[in-house]
């Protein structure tokens, strides 16, 4: 783990971490949640939703062929309409229009991936689509699920698209995919890329896991005297004095985890140039940055080393 991120946190941060000690110094909560990462790590696919019928699925895989494609995009463009909140706005001239731009852009994302994965030595990596719904928040353009060390299914990098206001106007162009271009995609799904190939979700898992053995243990040890209000107290506040440093260690290593993600996929396409463009429009579009993430100035400032 860089230990210069145990740095980077800001006064926020701290207050977010300290509410996330709060809860994982509860009994059983810890142990639930490890047991939950680790089944998605090792069936990355077993959550997705495959039936398309499905009218409470949000994600859904694409296999390749262009009508199960076309299916799904019906999907998002038949839901965004009841999606409140949006965070951008489109214009376009057909919603025909968009739904072949949009095709084109998945069939070529999954060329880019199945090329991307072969340079990374990992045999396959599946696509998935996000279709927005009023309970989901967005999220980054693409995320990992799974490694290469995944189990029952293959590893997947899930597309979020944007919780659009899409407006028809016959005289609107419109785009491929919305704010990213080429280099900037080709920069995210590398840096989803080594995540996969890094195990990062894996050792993430395995810590997590870890610290709720010992969280377990400090509630078994505290109860051994008895179901009283006192000793209640006592073993929450010692549970709690474990879980503060725990969060620490755990979301700098997910920032290392990060900026490992950012330098390797620079060090794979040669250039830092889509790296650039990503996080600057992120900050230009006030992307607020979260815990497991680093600061955006600051990748901004070690990408810019990475030229």
């Amino acid at each position: 783990m860089n230990v210069s991120f145990l740095t980077s946190f800001d006064s926020e941060s701290y207050i977010k971490m300290g509410r996330a000690a709060c809860i994982d110094a509860l009994p059983i909560l810890p142990a639930l949640r490890a047991i939950l990462g680790l089944a998605l790590w090792s069936h990355p696919q077993g959550f997705r939703n495959e039936d398309l019928a499905d009218a409470d699925g949000t994600d859904f895989m694409l296999d390749g062929t262009r009508e199960r494609t076309e299916k799904v995009i019906d999907l998002y463009l038949q839901r965004r309409v009841a999606v409140t909140a949006p965070t951008e706005e489109l214009k376009v001239s057909t919603l025909a229009a968009l739904k072949s731009a949009f095709t084109e852009a998945c069939q070529r994302r999954m060329v880019q991936i199945d090329k991307i994965a072969a340079d990374f030595g990992i045999k396959k990596v599946s696509f998935g689509l996000s279709v927005p719904s009023d309970s989901s928040s967005g999220g980054t353009p693409y995320e990992a699920v799974g490694t290469c060390a995944s189990w029952f299914s293959n590893p997947m990098i899930v597309c979020n698209p944007p919780r659009m206001n899409i407006q028809v106007d016959p005289e609107a162009q419109v785009s491929s995919e919305q704010k990213l271009d080429e280099k900037d995609k080709e920069f995210v799904v590398a840096h989803e890329m080594v995540h996969i190939a890094k195990n990062h979700e894996l050792i993430a898992n395995v810590s997590y896991l870890a610290y709720s053995f010992l969280a377990a243990g400090i509630w078994a040890a505290g109860m051994k005297s008895g179901l009283t209000m006192g000793s209640v107290l006592c073993t929450y506040g010692a549970a709690l004095g474990v879980a503060i440093p725990f969060e620490l260690f755990f979301y700098g290593l997910k920032r290392s985890q990060e900026q490992d993600a950012d330098v390797e996929a620079i060090r794979y396409l040669g250039t830092n140039e889509g790296a650039k463009r990503f996080f600057e429009g992120m900050k230009n579009r006030g992307i607020v940055d979260d815990l497991e993430h680093p600061p955006i100035d600051l990748r901004l400032a070690y990408i810019g080393a990475s030229a």
